[in-house]
């Protein structure tokens, strides 16, 4: 239902732009009075039509639709509705003859416009019972081409008038007349000729008709009063220029609701189809769904009416200007006009229910006259359009009453639902007493307080029922827009589509955010996790910020499927595609966790996260939280995003301490370490090959030092403390430095120079091949400013060779200081060199730190271990598990 839908609404579509064109030319061609008097004129034809032709129509439909299902013939139909309608014909013009001079004096209309009145009764009729026909037979074309080819011509007609300079409104009515023949015969024409067969009149049918029909006259009469009753009090207290200013807006009204006559032309064949199966559980899960997108489109329709007003504004209106306020109140009424447009079919397709449907049409008109006879005399223009809001709203529910009694349907309660609709009438009401900008405002600012206010109150819920199939048409529905109403009628997160997204194979879905791929020590981590993970309970996927990075490869080779955004820009406004390409990731995907990793992924996947609803996401932090200091708004950012985390990690003591001091709820924080994986340095080639390798001499001191060229990393602490030593190092010292440039490459090259170190130094960029680095390494170093927990020295403790590192961070939870490496002061270059001699003159030290640090990370921060916790903390949040985090880590490293 929802790709015929679509083609319907391509349709209309092209009709609401033509409708556009209309209305704005008219404040250019007509003057307000005269088209004043045009609308009554169409009034008078609409109202002598509705009573007295159009009452069958209805039936026609109900029967014509039921014979077409099950013998491909409209034929009976057809042929009884038209033998009746002759008939009435023949009594109608006659009688409209006779009252024309009582109707030309109240509208001061020329006498020659009695033979066009005649000519709208019989056009306008048989182009209504044409669409009637194709809509019958299922053919959209025919019904939805019909209001095309009428705004066609009204915009042709209106176009010659302003080339002639001719500005009667008769020929406006000439040219509308015209429409409607043209769209009669498109309608007609789309009818199949077998459909006809045969065409024959029966007493049988006449008296379906008769039983079904008899009070529906009364419906559709007051139907159209209650679309014309406003000009014709606006011209008793007023003026026919203040009829064609109030006739504008609601043209203007007409014009934006043209998307949703195809939800009617769609829902009343198909609830006959239904209830022709005796299928009343799914029309009453059509119901429940109908009644949620009815009060999500009345919370949204302030907006909505304030967005066209805007629009309507950027023209020059001239003396239609006056025509906004109204115009606001009744695009305001669309929410209520989307109800009736999907209720009142669904009420007319069962026969205990047409008398009913009848008399909720007649109160509205009620209201509407009453309202108008009240508000008029005190608001002029804007009070009618009030009292038309009040009647379509008093329908729409009462409809919907209806609706849920006769089919036992559930949903929140009448009254809730009939304040609701009221109350949204409110701000677009107020936005007429207020300059536009701030009646902008508060409209776009009312839509937001009564959407989150309907889904907190459960109004919506009903929108779930895509989710309970089977819905009719369901299958065609896009998973985004699935996703969107899931998301607004409250439902958890959880929720799982029979369509639109592949059944997840791996169980519990993961989707981790990082920056990028290159070779840092977060992504070589999760290089070494994410393919761990069991594949058999968790599905992982990779999201990037930026695009590429030179372990993406590695990634995709492991299994890991890498995301990233399709459009790249500079930064910063690279966040930008990667927030929307993030959004539209969680809505097709759904994943179940969102784990982001590093701040400028936190930061940008939280947003995105929120923004696509979802709701168990987790942080991991991975440094010191120094960068604060440069970024105060990040800062606080981040502060408020772990309130919204189900978990915050830390890979170091010192990182928890520091998120605690954020204010992450002690029960959400918890420590994973770093794992390193050690097969890659087992079974390695002896020190000598590893050295020819990487073509170093086989004997000679190694130094070695892995970590990114950043400024925080202390190369050039390094370099000084190198300076400072060179003459008590052995001659044939070796510097290996492996690592990413990220621009300080040069500067630190020039440095060694005018230290007389360069020729030492070797500056091997990013390696894969870090294992076989250290197996020809003798001391590791490590002299960041700041770190969480650095891999390197993990990787340097796994290859049993000493580490020489600042103490920073979580490094002195890995170096046991003077057991397996020795620890020094940040930003001292003279304890650096320091301790690079006790060790370079103490080769038995050296041999014993390395085997200490190589059985410490096999008991404490093996990969195993690092793996099990995150399908731990996986398994937990998947679960819905409210324990504390320390309690779920069975294996974790307690947390002093």
């Amino acid at each position: 239902m929802f790709r015929e839908y679509l083609t319907l609404a391509g349709v209309r579509g092209l009709s609401l732009v033509l409708a556009a064109a209309v209305i704005v030319m008219v404040t250019v061609v007509v003057p307000a009075a005269d088209f004043g008097r045009f609308n009554l004129m169409m009034s008078v034809a609409q109202i002598v039509v509705a009573a007295t032709l159009s009452f069958l129509n209805l039936g026609l439909l109900r029967f014509a639709r039921e014979d077409y299902t099950t013998s491909g013939s409209i034929g009976e139909a057809l042929a009884t509705r038209s033998v009746v309608h002759a008939l009435l014909l023949l009594l109608v013009l006659p009688a409209a003859w006779l009252s024309f001079p009582w109707l030309a004096e109240i509208i001061a209309v020329p006498a020659g416009i009695y033979p066009l009145l005649l000519l709208a009764l019989l056009v306008i009729s048989i182009s209504e019972m044409g669409t009637i026909a194709a809509q019958s037979v299922g053919n959209l074309v025919g019904y939805a081409g019909v209001q095309v080819l009428f705004r066609l011509l009204q915009m042709t007609t209106l176009v010659l008038m302003y080339i002639s300079a001719v500005n009667s409104w008769t020929l406006l009515f000439m040219g509308t007349l015209v429409g409607y023949a043209a769209g009669a015969g498109l309608a007609w024409s789309r009818v199949p000729r077998s459909a006809f067969h045969p065409f024959k009149p029966s007493f049988r049918m006449l008296r379906r008709f008769a039983s079904f029909s008899w009070s529906i006259p009364f419906a559709g009469l007051a139907l159209v009063v209650i679309n014309w009753l406003d000009i014709w009090f606006i011209g008793y207290f007023s003026d026919l220029e203040n009829v064609g200013v109030y006739s504008w807006a609601y043209n203007l009204l007409m014009a934006a609701t043209a998307l949703l006559a195809p939800l009617a032309a769609l829902i009343g064949p198909k609830t006959i189809d239904l209830k022709t199966r005796g299928d009343f559980a799914q029309i009453g899960r059509m119901v429940s769904l109908s009644q949620g997108l009815f009060l999500l489109a009345i919370a949204v329709m302030p907006l909505g009416a304030a967005l066209l007003v805007y629009v309507m504004t950027l023209f020059p209106l001239g003396a239609y200007s006056a025509a906004v306020s109204p115009a606001l109140i009744l695009i305001g009424t669309i929410g209520f006009q989307l109800g009736r447009n999907i209720w009142e079919p669904q009420i007319f397709s069962f026969e205990d229910l047409v008398v009913r449907g009848t008399a909720v049409i007649l109160v509205m008109g009620l209201v509407n006259a009453v309202g108008d006879l009240i508000l008029i005399p005190i608001m002029g223009i804007n009070g009618a359009a009030l009292a038309t809001a009040l009647a379509f709203a008093c329908g729409a529910v009462s409809m919907l009453a209806l609706m849920r009694r006769r089919l036992n349907c559930g949903g929140p309660s009448l009254i809730a639902i009939a304040v609701f609709s009221l109350v949204t009438i409110i701000p677009t009401f107020a936005a007429t007493l207020m300059p536009a900008p701030f009646g902008y405002q508060l409209c776009a600012l009312a839509t937001l307080a009564l959407v989150l206010l309907g889904r907190k109150a459960g109004l919506f819920r009903g929108l779930s029922t895509i989710i309970e199939g089977p819905v009719e048409g369901r299958e065609a529905l896009p998973w985004w827009l699935a996703r969107v109403l899931i998301w607004v009628a409250g439902e958890p997160s959880d929720v799982v589509f029979d369509r639109g997204v592949a059944a997840r194979p791996g169980g519990v879905g993961v989707l981790v955010v990082c920056p990028h791929l290159h070779a840092g020590g977060t992504e070589r981590h999760l290089l070494q996790v994410l393919p761990l993970l069991d594949g058999t309970r968790f599905s992982v996927h990779l999201f990037t910020i930026r695009k590429g990075g030179r372990l993406e490869p590695e990634f995709q080779a492991a299994g890991i499927t890498v995301v990233s955004p399709s459009i790249t820009l500079p930064p910063p406004f690279h966040t930008l595609p990667a927030l929307a390409s993030l959004v539209w990731v969680l809505m097709r995907d759904r994943p179940d966790i969102v784990h982001f990793f590093l701040p400028e992924a936190y930061i940008v996947g939280s947003l995105a996260a929120l923004i696509a609803g979802r709701r168990c996401l987790v942080m991991s932090r991975r440094s010191l939280n120094n960068y604060q200091a440069r970024y105060p708004m990040g800062a606080w950012v981040e502060r408020q995003l772990h309130k919204r985390m189900k978990a915050v990690l830390g890979n170091s003591q010192a990182v928890v301490a520091e998120l605690r001091s954020e204010g992450a709820s002690s029960e959400k924080v918890a420590l994973i370490y770093n794992g390193i994986d050690l097969r890659p340095y087992e079974n390695l080639s002896s020190r000598e090959a590893a050295r020819r390798r990487l073509g170093l001499a086989p004997e000679g001191l190694v130094l070695t030092m892995v970590a990114n060229l950043i400024n925080y990393k202390g190369h050039m602490d390094l370099l000084k403390a190198l300076g400072r030593v060179r003459d008590q190092l052995p001659e044939n010292w070796v510097l290996l430095c492996a690592g990413r440039d990220d621009g300080i490459g040069p500067m630190l090259r020039r440095v060694a120079e005018e230290l007389g170190v360069a020729r030492h130094i070797h500056w091997l960029g990013e390696r894969d091949d870090v294992p076989l680095i250290y197996r020809a390494t003798d001391i590791s170093l490590q002299c960041s400013h700041e770190e969480g927990f650095a891999n390197s020295i993990l990787e340097a403790m796994a290859s049993g060779i000493p580490v020489i590192a600042t103490r920073v961070g979580g490094n002195p939870e890995a170096v046991v200081d003077g057991t397996t490496g020795l620890l020094v002061p940040a930003h001292d270059a003279a304890a650096i060199g320091t301790a690079l001699l006790s060790l370079t003159h103490d080769p038995a030290r050296r041999k014993a730190a390395g085997a200490t640090g190589r059985k410490i990370v096999e008991e404490r921060f093996s990969l195993e271990t690092c793996v099990t916790q995150y399908e731990q903390l996986y398994s937990a949040l998947a679960a819905h598990s409210k324990a504390p985090l320390a309690r779920i880590f069975k294996t974790a490293v307690a947390i002093k």
